[in-house]
């Protein structure tokens, strides 16, 4: 029968081949939502050899289908909608994505469809709901939603073309992304889902085929197709969609989720583009073996050795299986990664790649003052504008405008951190009595330059001198100014820290006051609660006669970059466990500038203490037997020589053989003890393990369909991705004397053994005995 025969009544709608649209159009104004169509049609498309009508109702469109009269092959071509299809971008479980043509707007956009059998009434509603919210996010780094429609029964959405491809394939194509790009990613990203926060969504599938690439150094985020409204996240709590090796572990374990599990995600996927792996590795994603992997800690340094200390701290800290122990803000995110590719881009860290030239420290100070210049500038000659305007804004404003001016020299001073000089030009200024407010202004930015300058008596007195003068104005318009002098000079004059979490400011004059407190709680030695309140001031938004006050913020930045200096290396030392971990700690607090150096020397001195005391209990572990969980050389006791990578490659199946020692990552490793006993040698460059091969045509006898391990005596071991329930990848380390030990096969009993002396012998596996090559030195490199 032929295929268009039967229909039921269904309405037929031909479709004939058309040539490709143009693909360098302009953009244009997008368009409006579009009309729903009867989803009931029938769709016929003529063969181009014989003209006979094919039936191509269910296939897919752009696919290939044949004639069932002449037997010609053709290519499913589709309209939805205005939209004709040009081409498949990619697909996934519920539709695919093609580039497409936008008949209406003579555009091209990327379409996203959904089969027919994907979603029901309700999901669809739900999916146009937030793609609705998702166009409303108006953001460099988030992919334009246009417009969501119906046609033919499916459910499409209508995006902006990104065409220069996703993260992953970056990560396919070259194996590791640079240090630097990666941080650039991170920190477009954070703040594309920063914008989604706002807008009170949370993405919930964060992930390298999620991040395309508008150009070398534009990334975007797509996809909020699992979007929800963070409101609403308690009636999906338990659905576990999205892609495993990057879903938060709260997510797996049915417990609430908010914008940190997009933060634990974004963590995994940079992870991913750094040391080439997924932060997590299993032979099948069941939730099971997830659950179990994800309760592990992981650590980025250990498969990505070539990272800096700062990148290895940001992502650890993403990847914390807590929420309340990753990044609690946005802001805070982005900080550390602006401040660790500013460390970068310095030189101060152990970097390998090429790195990508972004503007530098100097290069941003210079810029804040020409902002500033800038800023005066434009008071100055909008003093014109101001006459003109007398009459319909008063006095009060033509004398604000004056007054930013009169205290723009103290303010230059401040923000170039000459604090002495700033007291000295704002006393000048409170000297010669300005109207108010002007008077409180000098009084109060005198008393932040005093405290500043470590001279908090001092400051305290010019605070005083604001309280005591009282309210300065009794007029309505001037009451918000006037409360914010009272108020914040009496907290500044009080003894007490200011604690951020019970201090509230709404918008306008207010905010100021964040930094004010910042200062005083820095002075006092709380600097985590003086962080706070710097960056609510750089946050806070000055309009109209207070915009003045945005030139402040650079000098809050100052202070956030210091403290986050400190943090990152603190933190580093308060987290690390083995002995390396916490050598790199020490050079991390030893490399600390800044107002915070010397309090990280102190830390530095009593860290390098600890850590001595660390590696000298681990000595006395080996020399029992034991062995503790840290990066160790392993060198054979008849030859000196130590186990090596053949090639140095990351990639798996590559031999393992001796060589002479040359301190490189390459002859290090990890060892990792399991639940079992037995451990787990990691590469500290490849992040692969030390396996023994596997033959593929023979299957495990406990039916389980895996590879056999090979366990002929001469097999040469190797390196593969790392699977911790793989029997061929643990060892039992069995002490022989000194720090000698053996290394025995977890899953057949033989020892791991030097087949000969020189460099690149091969390492196999032979029968227990006491030969020397079969001994091996575990210390530390």
């Amino acid at each position: 029968m032929s295929p268009i025969l039967a229909t039921g009544g269904k309405r037929l709608v031909r479709v004939n081949l058309r040539k490709p649209p143009p693909t360098n159009l302009p953009h244009t104004l997008p368009p409006p939502v579009a009309n729903n169509t009867n989803v009931d049609e029938l769709l016929i498309q003529n063969c181009s050899d014989c003209g006979a009508p094919v039936d191509v109702t269910n296939v897919e469109p752009l696919s290939a289908v044949v004639c069932p009269v002449c037997g010609a092959p053709a290519t499913v071509s589709s309209m939805i909608d205005h939209f004709q299809l040009v081409d498949m971008l990619g697909h996934g479980g519920m539709g695919a994505v093609y580039k497409a043509y936008d008949t209406s707007l003579g555009r091209m956009v990327a379409l996203k469809l959904l089969r027919k059998s994907s979603g029901t009434a309700e999901q669809i509603q739900q999916l146009e709901t937030e793609a609705a919210i998702t166009a409303s996010i108006n953001h460099p780094h988030v992919v334009r939603v246009f417009s969501t429609g119906m046609d033919h029964g499916r459910f499409y959405i209508a995006m902006e073309l990104v065409e220069k491809g996703p993260l992953d394939k970056l990560i396919e194509l070259q194996g590791r992304v640079a240090e630097a790009q990666a941080l650039e990613v991170g920190m477009q990203i954070a703040s594309g889902l920063h914008a989604a926060q706002e807008a009170g969504l949370i993405h919930r599938d964060i992930k390298p085929g999620n991040i395309l690439f508008a150009d070398a150094h534009t990334a975007k985020i797509v996809d909020f197709g699992l979007a929800i409204f963070a409101e609403d996240e308690a009636k999906v709590r338990g659905e576990i969609w999205g892609t495993p090796y990057y879903v938060a572990p709260e997510k797996l374990d049915q417990k609430p989720e908010d914008f940190r599990s997009d933060i634990y995600s974004l963590g995994a996927t940079l992870f991913h583009a750094l040391a080439g792996r997924p932060p997590f590795e299993a032979e099948n994603a069941s939730m099971v073996a997830l659950k179990h992997l994800k309760s592990q800690a992981v650590s980025l340094q250990t498969f990505a050795p070539q990272v800096s200390s700062n990148t290895n701290y940001v992502i650890n800290r993403m990847l914390s299986k807590d929420p309340d122990q990753r990044y609690q803000s946005y802001g805070e995110l982005i900080e550390h990664f602006e401040y660790a590719l500013n460390e970068l881009q310095a030189g101060r860290g152990r970097v390998q790649e090429k790195r990508v030239v972004l503007e530098s420290e100097r290069e941003k100070k210079a810029m804040g003052w020409l902002t500033f210049a800038m800023i005066v500038f434009v008071l100055l000659i909008g003093t014109g504008v101001l006459l003109r305007n007398r009459i319909l804004s008063g006095p009060s404003e033509e004398e604000a405008k004056k007054g930013s001016a009169l205290v723009a020299d103290g303010v230059d001073k401040l923000v170039g951190a000459k604090s002495t000089d700033a007291v000295t030009s704002l006393a000048a200024l409170a000297a010669q009595k300005p109207e108010q407010p002007w008077l409180n202004w000098a009084d109060m930015l005198t008393g932040l330059a005093q405290f500043m300058a470590g001279n908090r008596p001092e400051g305290i007195a010019a605070f005083q001198r604001v309280e005591q003068r009282g309210p300065y104005s009794k007029k309505d318009a001037d009451k918000g100014l006037a409360d914010f002098f009272v108020e914040t000079a009496q907290q500044m004059t009080s003894e007490h820290v200011i604690d951020p979490k019970t201090t509230n400011r709404s918008g306008g004059v207010g905010q100021a006051a964040f930094l004010f407190y910042g200062m005083k709680d820095w002075q006092a030695g709380a600097i985590d609660e003086a962080a706070d309140f710097f960056r609510r001031f750089r946050q806070a938004e000055f309009s109209g006669p207070d915009a003045w006050l945005d030139s402040l913020k650079p000098l809050a930045t100052d202070y956030v970059v210091d403290y986050t200096a400190y943090q990152m290396a603190s933190d580093a030392w308060k987290t690390a466990k083995t002995p390396d971990q916490k050598r790199n700690a020490v050079k991390a607090l030893k490399a600390v500038r800044g107002r915070l150096a010397g309090k990280a020397q102190e830390l530095a001195v009593s860290a390098a203490t600890d850590a001595t005391r660390l590696e000298k209990e681990r000595a006395v572990l080996l020399v029992q037997g034991r062995i503790p969980d840290d990066r160790y050389k392993l060198t054979n006791r008849k030859t000196g020589k130590a186990i090596d990578v053949e090639g140095r490659s990351h990639d798996d199946g590559h031999k393992v053989l001796l060589w002479g020692y040359t301190n490189g990552g390459n002859q290090q490793w990890h060892i990792i003890p399991q639940d079992n006993g037995s451990y787990m040698l990691v590469n500290i460059e490849s992040g692969k393990a030390l396996s023994l091969p596997t033959n593929p045509n023979a299957l495990n006898p406990r039916s389980i369909p895996t590879p056999k391990p090979v366990t002929d005596d001469g097999t040469q071991a190797q390196q593969s991705n790392v699977n911790k329930s793989a029997a061929w990848q643990q060892w039992k380390i069995e002490k022989v004397d000194n720090n000698y030990f053996k290394l025995i096969s977890q899953h057949d009993g033989k020892a791991l053994t030097a087949k000969a002396p020189g460099n690149g012998a091969a390492l196999i596996q032979t029968p227990i005995s006491a030969v020397q090559e079969q001994q091996w030195k575990i210390e530390a490199p």
